[in-house]
Protein backbone atom coordinates (compact mmCIF):
# COMPACT_ATOMS: atom_id res chain seq x y z
CA UNK A 1 0.00 0.00 0.00
CA UNK A 2 2.71 2.55 1.17
CA UNK A 3 4.81 1.46 -2.35
CA UNK A 4 2.44 2.49 -4.70
CA UNK A 5 1.12 5.52 -2.97
CA UNK A 6 5.08 6.72 -2.62
CA UNK A 7 5.40 5.68 -6.35
CA UNK A 8 2.37 7.66 -6.89
CA UNK A 9 4.71 10.84 -5.45
CA UNK A 10 3.14 10.63 -1.72
CA UNK A 11 5.75 12.00 0.15
CA UNK A 12 4.61 11.00 3.67
CA UNK A 13 3.79 7.24 2.13
CA UNK A 14 7.10 7.02 0.81
CA UNK A 15 8.58 8.51 4.49
CA UNK A 16 6.57 5.81 5.87
CA UNK A 17 7.39 3.11 3.77
CA UNK A 18 11.37 3.54 4.88
CA UNK A 19 10.42 4.69 8.27
CA UNK A 20 8.68 1.27 8.90
CA UNK A 21 11.86 -0.95 7.71
CA UNK A 22 14.43 0.92 8.74
CA UNK A 23 15.15 -0.45 12.16
CA UNK A 24 14.34 -3.86 10.88
CA UNK A 25 17.18 -3.29 8.35
CA UNK A 26 19.83 -1.65 9.94
CA UNK A 27 19.86 -4.54 12.85
CA UNK A 28 19.94 -6.91 9.90
CA UNK A 29 23.08 -5.25 8.59
CA UNK A 30 24.51 -4.45 12.29
CA UNK A 31 24.72 -8.11 12.74
CA UNK A 32 26.33 -8.66 9.69
CA UNK A 33 28.69 -5.87 9.86
CA UNK A 34 29.50 -6.06 13.10
CA UNK A 35 29.53 -2.01 14.11
CA UNK A 36 27.44 0.97 14.30
CA UNK A 37 29.45 2.76 11.17
CA UNK A 38 29.31 0.28 8.83
CA UNK A 39 25.97 -0.74 9.16
CA UNK A 40 25.07 2.54 9.29
CA UNK A 41 26.95 3.32 5.93
CA UNK A 42 25.06 0.35 4.59
CA UNK A 43 21.58 0.77 5.66
CA UNK A 44 22.00 4.56 3.64
CA UNK A 45 22.98 2.35 0.46
CA UNK A 46 20.38 -0.30 0.57
CA UNK A 47 18.02 2.75 1.23
CA UNK A 48 19.44 4.36 -1.70
CA UNK A 49 18.89 1.43 -3.85
CA UNK A 50 15.15 0.92 -2.76
CA UNK A 51 14.40 4.64 -3.65
CA UNK A 52 15.59 3.83 -7.14
CA UNK A 53 14.78 0.70 -7.83
CA UNK A 54 10.97 1.05 -6.10
CA UNK A 55 9.25 1.30 -9.26
CA UNK A 56 10.60 -2.34 -9.83
CA UNK A 57 8.88 -3.60 -7.10
CA UNK A 58 6.76 -6.42 -8.18
CA UNK A 59 4.50 -8.03 -5.11
CA UNK A 60 5.90 -11.30 -5.59
CA UNK A 61 6.85 -11.35 -2.42
CA UNK A 62 6.58 -9.10 0.95
CA UNK A 63 8.21 -5.75 0.56
CA UNK A 64 10.22 -6.59 3.38
CA UNK A 65 11.45 -9.37 1.94
CA UNK A 66 12.31 -7.06 -0.71
CA UNK A 67 14.12 -5.01 1.17
CA UNK A 68 16.01 -7.62 3.00
CA UNK A 69 17.38 -8.84 -0.16
CA UNK A 70 18.45 -5.32 -1.53
CA UNK A 71 20.07 -5.73 2.33
CA UNK A 72 21.60 -8.87 1.80
CA UNK A 73 23.42 -8.04 -1.79
CA UNK A 74 24.77 -5.20 -0.34
CA UNK A 75 26.06 -6.36 2.09
CA UNK A 76 27.47 -9.26 -0.04
CA UNK A 77 29.24 -6.49 -2.07
CA UNK A 78 29.99 -4.58 0.52
CA UNK A 79 31.98 -7.60 2.09
CA UNK A 80 33.41 -8.35 -1.24
CA UNK A 81 35.52 -5.22 -0.84
CA UNK A 82 35.90 -4.45 2.41
CA UNK A 83 36.33 -7.90 3.98
CA UNK A 84 38.42 -7.37 7.49
CA UNK A 85 41.53 -8.36 7.68
CA UNK A 86 41.03 -9.57 11.32
CA UNK A 87 37.83 -10.92 12.30
CA UNK A 88 35.37 -9.20 14.67
CA UNK A 89 35.41 -8.90 18.67
CA UNK A 90 34.30 -12.15 19.98
CA UNK A 91 31.99 -9.28 22.24
CA UNK A 92 30.47 -7.33 18.87
CA UNK A 93 27.11 -9.01 20.36
CA UNK A 94 26.70 -6.80 23.23
CA UNK A 95 26.34 -3.32 21.05
CA UNK A 96 23.35 -4.81 19.21
CA UNK A 97 20.49 -2.83 18.85
CA UNK A 98 17.84 -3.68 21.83
CA UNK A 99 14.55 -2.59 20.07
CA UNK A 100 13.91 -5.98 18.12
CA UNK A 101 13.94 -8.27 20.46
CA UNK A 102 14.06 -12.05 19.24
CA UNK A 103 11.89 -15.31 20.34
CA UNK A 104 15.86 -16.25 21.18
CA UNK A 105 16.11 -12.89 23.61
CA UNK A 106 12.90 -13.25 25.32
CA UNK A 107 13.95 -17.01 25.86
CA UNK A 108 17.49 -17.13 26.65
CA UNK A 109 19.61 -15.67 29.73
CA UNK A 110 21.86 -12.23 28.50
CA UNK A 111 25.04 -14.64 29.39
CA UNK A 112 23.66 -17.63 27.24
CA UNK A 113 22.39 -15.31 24.47
CA UNK A 114 25.87 -13.89 24.51
CA UNK A 115 27.26 -17.63 24.21
CA UNK A 116 24.73 -18.29 21.66
CA UNK A 117 25.58 -15.37 19.18
CA UNK A 118 29.07 -15.93 19.59
CA UNK A 119 28.85 -19.11 18.47
CA UNK A 120 26.77 -17.91 15.43
CA UNK A 121 29.27 -15.69 14.61
CA UNK A 122 32.14 -18.93 14.15
CA UNK A 123 29.90 -20.46 12.07
CA UNK A 124 30.64 -20.42 7.85
CA UNK A 125 29.28 -17.90 6.46
CA UNK A 126 26.37 -19.25 4.64
CA UNK A 127 24.92 -20.77 7.67
CA UNK A 128 25.52 -17.32 9.98
CA UNK A 129 23.71 -16.01 7.37
CA UNK A 130 20.71 -18.58 7.42
CA UNK A 131 20.24 -18.10 11.33
CA UNK A 132 21.05 -13.67 10.77
CA UNK A 133 17.61 -13.67 8.32
CA UNK A 134 15.65 -16.66 10.08
CA UNK A 135 15.56 -16.34 13.63
CA UNK A 136 17.64 -12.69 14.04
CA UNK A 137 14.94 -10.98 11.07
CA UNK A 138 12.34 -13.45 12.07
CA UNK A 139 12.05 -13.74 8.30
CA UNK A 140 10.10 -17.37 7.48
CA UNK A 141 12.08 -19.89 5.32
CA UNK A 142 10.16 -18.83 2.71
CA UNK A 143 11.28 -15.61 2.66
CA UNK A 144 14.68 -16.10 3.74
CA UNK A 145 15.08 -18.43 0.40
CA UNK A 146 14.22 -15.53 -1.57
CA UNK A 147 16.33 -12.96 0.54
CA UNK A 148 19.57 -15.03 -0.31
CA UNK A 149 18.50 -16.77 -3.47
CA UNK A 150 18.73 -20.19 -2.44
CA UNK A 151 15.99 -23.06 -3.15
CA UNK A 152 14.24 -23.75 0.09
CA UNK A 153 15.52 -27.11 0.07
CA UNK A 154 19.15 -25.99 0.93
CA UNK A 155 18.22 -23.54 2.67
CA UNK A 156 16.46 -26.25 5.07
CA UNK A 157 19.55 -28.52 5.04
CA UNK A 158 21.81 -25.11 6.23
CA UNK A 159 19.77 -24.08 8.73
CA UNK A 160 19.53 -27.79 10.40
CA UNK A 161 23.46 -28.27 9.72
CA UNK A 162 23.93 -24.77 11.51
CA UNK A 163 21.71 -25.25 14.27
CA UNK A 164 23.50 -29.06 15.06
CA UNK A 165 26.88 -27.65 15.16
CA UNK A 166 25.41 -24.60 17.26
CA UNK A 167 23.92 -27.47 19.53
CA UNK A 168 27.29 -29.19 19.65
CA UNK A 169 29.27 -26.18 20.44
CA UNK A 170 27.20 -25.09 23.07
CA UNK A 171 27.33 -28.52 24.36
CA UNK A 172 30.75 -28.84 24.48
CA UNK A 173 31.17 -25.30 26.00
CA UNK A 174 28.65 -26.15 29.05
CA UNK A 175 30.70 -29.24 30.12
CA UNK A 176 27.85 -31.54 29.25
CA UNK A 177 28.36 -34.74 27.53
CA UNK A 178 27.71 -34.13 24.01
CA UNK A 179 24.77 -35.91 22.25
CA UNK A 180 24.73 -36.24 18.46
CA UNK A 181 20.85 -37.00 18.67
CA UNK A 182 18.51 -34.44 19.97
Amino acid sequence: MWCRQALQGDRDAASQLLHGHYSRIYAYLRRLAGNDADAADLTQEVFRKVWKSLERYREASSISTWMHRIAYHTWVDWLRRHRPATPRSEHWWRELPGDLPSPLQAAATEESLRALWAQVDRLPEEERQVIHLHFGQQLTLVESSAVIDMPLSTLKLRLRSALDRLRLRLKERSGDPVNTHP
